[in-house]
């Protein structure tokens, strides 16, 4: 499922998907075939379902029907970037469905962010809303968590969705606030060595006025994670597809010191940089001290830039299966930053891991040897 995510990224990032049409195949009804349903069936996916059999102009855009006759999703769909203008329209349309013939959960989606909601409770429909969900700035583990969770035909004919929907419903706006900010947590710890998952969510809680302890938010990551292992299914070793892509068999052992020099030649597949304390880096014979991936990022781009400007545009070249890495355009690429004046941004919407790649690649594009940079590590405590 990751691919498939990883894939609707790329086709967002340059702009594929022109209108609402485009959303409901190329992007929900893909997830949903990947999630365990039949879209090719009408009797457990069906489009332009009307919501009131007396009535033909109230069309659920994507009904789902789980070995029932009755619904048991209703998905509305807009085209992408428009769910937050029409909001509080599209929460009445799904009010009024579900007045009619009731589905358990209803969804709204631009394609890019997804909220979920819990029909058969009490309250404003806007209240019934129990999970949000970014594809673009969500982190892809996360995001097939949260459709292997709340979206999958296995979670919600096991009844697994209905518990959770109805758990957090329950919660107070703390305990919410709290179960919201876990993943997030969780991807600021990934990107920051110096920032356990413990205390990131600490620190959000914090930020949104709620104060938690050091217990309260290992219990909530322990939650999280509980869901996760159940719900997860294992991802698929990459293909190896050249020589090059063979892990390396004598990578160096860490010393005692606590730290490890990493060069070009062991940076593949295998390599993880999750969790591990940028030390110091030298960069063309300079040390300098990063704070975090990011910046290391950003100093080996503006390094390159002040030494290649005539031919910087190469930088452009440099793209992933499936994304930019570098443009003049800032909505080419994910969580843009400005390379200092070259007038190119950088995408920093990456893990630790890819971030290295990138600065190698980015080097090797240039012409420079692998030992112009070299990483110290430390595993994060």
């Amino acid at each position: 499922m990751r691919t498939m995510i990883d894939d609707i990224i790329a086709k967002r990032q340059r702009m594929a998907y022109k209108n609402e049409e485009h959303v409901r195949i190329g992007i929900v009804l893909r997830l949903l075939q990947k999630a365990g349903w039949d879209i090719f069936d009408p009797a457990e996916v069906y489009l332009e379902f009307s919501a009131n059999r007396n009535e033909d102009k109230t069309k659920v855009d994507i009904a789902i029907f789980a070995n029932s006759n009755e619904p048991t999703a209703f998905i509305e769909v807009k085209s992408l970037g428009s769910i937050r203008a029409k909001l509080q329209e599209t929460e009445r349309q799904l009010r009024d469905y579900n007045r009619n013939n009731t589905a358990p959960f209803s969804i709204i989606t631009d394609g890019e962010e997804w909220r979920f909601y819990f029909s058969q409770t009490g309250g404003e429909f806007s209240e019934k809303c129990f999970r949000t969900m970014n594809i673009c700035k969500d982190g892809i583990e996360d995001v097939e968590l949260t459709i292997l969770s709340f979206l999958s035909r296995q979670a919600i004919t096991s009844g697994k969705a209905r518990e959770y929907a109805e758990n957090y419903l329950k919660l107070t706006k703390k305990q919410k606030t709290v179960d919201d900010s876990v993943p997030i947590a969780k991807r600021i710890a990934e990107d920051d060595p110096d920032k356990s998952w413990v205390q990131a969510l600490i620190d959000i809680c914090s930020e949104k006025g709620f104060e938690i302890d050091r217990e309260e938010a290992k219990e909530a990551i322990k939650e999280y994670s509980s869901i996760s292992d159940e719900v997860k299914a294992p991802e698929p070793k990459a293909e190896i597809i050249s020589q090059k892509d063979v892990p390396s068999t004598n990578l160096p052992k860490r010393p005692e010191k606590q730290h490890m020099e990493i060069p070009i030649s062991h940076i593949n597949r295998e390599s993880n940089y999750a969790h591990k304390k940028i030390i110091e880096i030298e960069l063309f014979g300079q040390s300098f001290r990063p704070k975090n991936y990011n910046q290391l990022l950003l100093l080996t781009s503006k390094k390159i830039y002040e030494m290649q400007k005539s031919d910087f545009h190469k930088c452009t070249e440099l793209v992933g299966r499936k994304r930019k890495y570098f443009s003049k355009e800032k909505a080419d690429v994910f969580s843009p930053e400005p390379i200092g004046e070259s007038g190119y941004y950088v995408g920093t919407n990456e893990s630790a891991t890819s971030i290295v790649k990138i600065c190698y690649m980015l080097l090797a594009k240039f012409g420079y040897v692998k030992s112009d940079l070299v990483l110290k590590v430390e595993q994060a405590k």
